[in-house]
């Protein structure tokens, strides 16, 4: 999912025609209105994929990281650190204490760090990437980034009605991701 198919979305829903033309690439005219639009929407997106990503389908990465002087600097980790989820050496699990910039261990050397991270921010390529959970679709987050983008132009009855169908398909997710299989049963 790219940021342009979010904000295809989110023109169908704000019936910006303008806009929608654009993104599609029916038309090459871009007014200042417009790109302006569409770097609030991209902003808007950002808000809405690091509220899922932080809130209800966490994304994470494994990576080796190296302590020096006891210290995993958070900094040195390809992606923006939300949570930790273990710290390893050797392949057992070890003890680590978390403070504000880095992961304190008992020793000096290579562990294996694997933690829930935010995505990153939009960069100025509508075609960049958005790390998401597989199924959250362009569609949850360009209604997301509608309910933002409603509630930041105080059209607050929108934003109530978007905010919910965006709530509403993420619980529809997470409905899928957990739904249960019952063995079927053997009559004698």
């Amino acid at each position: 999912m790219t940021y342009k198919d979010c904000i295809k979305v989110a023109s169908l829903y704000l019936d910006d025609n303008k806009l929608y033309e654009y993104i599609n690439d029916v038309s090459d005219v871009i007014d200042e209105e417009t790109k302006r639009k569409i770097r609030y929407l991209c902003s808007c997106v950002d808000v809405v994929a690091n509220e899922i990503a932080c809130e209800y389908f966490p994304i994470h990465r494994t990576e080796k990281a190296l302590a020096k002087n006891k210290r995993i600097e958070y900094a040195d980790m390809g992606e923006c650190v939300v949570e930790i989820r273990y710290v390893k050496r050797d392949g057992q699990k070890v003890n680590y204490n978390l403070y504000a910039t880095y992961i304190g261990v008992d020793e000096d050397g290579w562990y294996e760090v694997c933690y829930n991270y935010s995505p990153k921010s939009f960069s100025g390529n509508l075609e960049e990437n958005i790390d998401l959970y597989g199924r959250i679709t362009p569609r949850i987050v360009g209604i997301g980034a509608v309910a933002e983008y409603c509630l930041a132009f105080d059209r607050f009855d929108e934003a109530i009605t978007y905010d919910k169908t965006f709530k509403d398909a993420l619980i529809a997710v997470e409905t899928r991701r957990q739904a249960r299989r019952v063995k079927g049963r053997r009559w004698a």
